[in-house]
């Protein structure tokens, strides 16, 4: 019986990270991030149909985290101007990234020694972080 309850509560929780990942503040807070990010790129990089089709997109990308659909994407390998080779995710699965980072650091621990998340972390409005935080 306690392991009945103990999976109930965690589906709940789930639930309510996947209902956080997927919503507009969250997913629109990634879109700026990944768009301030890939603004200098190629104009041949996925980023500027992404950008283009944000509306559409964003409706298609929160369907499928809400139902559980969602799949990454292969890395593509790039050769940068100096000849080093370099793996990027895709525009969307960056963003898909970014807002799993978003939703995580409101309930996951950081140490006070981190530093990698200074200065790059989109915050949320304090309403938006409680509503994650419950």
């Amino acid at each position: 019986m306690a392991s009945i309850l103990h999976l109930g509560v965690r589906q709940t929780a789930a639930a309510g990270l996947t209902a956080a990942l997927a919503s507009d503040a969250v997913l629109d807070g990634a879109f700026a991030w990944v768009c301030r990010r890939r603004r200098d790129w190629p104009a041949d990089a996925d980023i500027w149909s992404f950008r283009r089709d944000w509306r559409d997109e964003r409706q298609c990308l929160k369907a499928a985290l809400l139902s559980g659909r969602f799949r990454f994407g292969l890395l593509q390998r790039v050769t940068k101007a100096d000849g080093s080779e370099a793996d990027l995710w895709s525009a969307r699965d960056a963003l898909v990234l970014k807002a799993l980072t978003l939703v995580l650091m409101w309930v996951l621990p950081v140490s006070p020694r981190c530093t990698h998340i200074k200065g790059d972390a989109f915050l949320l409005r304090p309403a938006d972080a409680a509503s994650l935080r419950r």
